[in-house]
């Protein structure tokens, strides 16, 4: 009981952060009967966006729904995994992208399981168990759905970024992939100040929504299950080998949703990194080891 009052409590704290700035237009704009309008309106909209967190959070990672016809081992894994942890087994996507990475989100009707094809073809079997495991360690946690419609909001300054040419959320060879919708190169210094006011704020929704202990927590998770602590630092370590060395064209904003920070360069999208340095979890590995 009292886990899920913290886990809605957190929920509630993210949408009344999301709702201040409608609030607060809504009262600038009419006083009081504006700030209750304001708010009503972030309402309908908050509702909306939960309603469809699974497919956006897809959409984002350019991933599929797979059955586990399409992919038994890798389902019967999760399902294995989600009854050991004592939760409804979730919906079992795969991302087309070629880094290795997975995401866990808690949304509406189940949790949800997204793993790239880089990291399926990159991870032995129990490597990749492992991962999982900690992956659904997330969605046994308080404060899940709280980082999910977090990551929601959070994503809509990056796609707008995008959309518009500004490479300071995203890796140069993603940006030029992009097709501009307004202005020319006269226009880089407006797009860029998007990017530059838009971020931070978008960062800071984020970072309210989770903390380093959760990822620290989940890592305890794997050695539970398989027993086997140093199986999850070795897909760490291979993660981490790799990240910001593959052009990752998918917004930063969902970056604590996965198992490791994928972006490697010093630009806005470092602001979401809410992960703990990856030497800093491999010695609380190390630690279980011994």
């Amino acid at each position: 009981m009292r886990q899920w009052m913290t886990g809605m409590w957190q929920f509630l704290k993210i949408l009344l952060v999301i709702a201040a700035p409608f609030a607060l237009a809504g009262f600038l704009l009419a006083g009081l009967r504006g700030l209750v309008i304001g708010f009503a309106v972030a309402l309908v909209i908050e509702a909306i966006a939960w309603s469809f967190a699974r497919s956006i959070l897809m959409r984002i990672c350019s991933a599929k729904p797979v059955a586990a016809g399409e992919r038994p081992e890798l389902c019967a894994t999760v399902s294995r995994i989600a009854e050991a942890a004592g939760i409804t087994t979730p919906r079992v996507a795969i991302s087309s992208l070629p880094i290795p990475n997975a995401l866990a989100a808690v949304t509406p009707g189940g949790g949800l399981i997204c793993v790239t094809e880089g990291l399926l073809g990159m991870l032995s079997p129990a490597e990749l168990e492992a991962v999982l495991a900690h992956e659904i360690a997330h969605l046994t946690q308080p404060g899940r759905a709280g980082a999910t419609i977090a990551a929601v909001f959070a994503a809509v300054p990056g796609a707008i970024t995008a959309a518009t040419g500004s490479d300071l959320y995203f890796e140069l060879p993603y940006r030029r992939a992009q097709v501009r919708l307004w202005g020319g190169r006269r226009m880089h210094p407006v797009r860029d100040l998007i990017a530059r006011v838009t971020a931070p704020l978008a960062a800071v929704l984020v970072r309210l929504s989770t903390s380093t202990r959760s990822e620290l927590a989940a890592d305890e998770r794997p050695a539970q299950i398989t027993n086997d602590p140093a199986t999850l630092a070795l897909a760490l370590r291979k993660l981490q080998s790799l990240a910001g060395r593959i052009v990752w064209p998918v917004n930063p904003a969902i970056a604590h949703l996965l198992v490791i920070h994928p972006f490697g360069c010093p630009r806005l999208g470092q602001l979401f990194n809410t992960h703990p340095p990856t030497p800093e979890r491999l010695a609380a590995l190390t630690d279980r080891v011994s």
